[in-house]
């Protein structure tokens, strides 16, 4: 699965972001080691308020959680890389725990636990950070070692299964 996963990530994902970027935000592309690459950002994007890859439709939120004691610290490629992990957690994360129907978004999931009852939504500004990694040390930088060392008195997001999104959410539910 090594050389599988890592070709379809280079040919498909990869290229489906470069894509939107051109589309939605630059066709130029940005240096890494002193050579063009179409995987970053150009450098007038890394100084912004937000990451240019943000969906359009959570930048509100998310200026509002910046806006909030509890702001997170962006990863050092939340702006320059289109394949940010963080914020592809964000991305993903901030409109489903937003939508209305979050609980049933979740209850349809398999690995959701059968006691779970709804998401705890008026806890989603206290302290969540974007995270994206498998550690659990809080003094981890991740591999890349671009992690924010910040530490936030919640959870983090999950790591990268369904399984994982669910264990989050459940641990924001109401459970009786």
């Amino acid at each position: 699965m090594g050389e599988e996963y890592k070709d379809f990530q280079k040919k498909k994902i990869y290229d489906c972001l470069v894509d939107y970027k051109e589309r939605h935000i630059t066709r130029d592309s940005g240096k890494y080691k002193g050579e063009e690459n179409p995987w970053f950002l150009p450098e007038k994007y890394w100084d912004e308020e937000l990451p240019a890859m943000l969906y359009d439709g959570i930048r509100e939120t998310v200026k509002e959680i910046q806006n909030s004691e509890f702001k997170y610290t962006p990863h050092i490629f939340a702006f320059k890389h289109v394949a940010s992990s963080q914020t592809a957690c964000v991305n993903l994360f901030v409109p489903i725990m937003e939508s209305e129907s979050v609980n049933d978004i979740l209850k349809s999931i398999e690995a959701c636990p059968k006691d779970f009852k709804c998401v705890a939504k008026e806890q989603l500004f206290h302290g969540y950070r974007f995270e994206f990694w498998d550690s659990t040390d809080e003094k981890s930088k991740g591999l890349l070692g671009d992690h924010s060392k910040r530490r936030v008195r919640t959870v983090m997001w999950p790591s990268h299964t369904t399984i994982q999104m669910m264990n989050f959410a459940y641990g924001l539910s109401n459970i009786n």
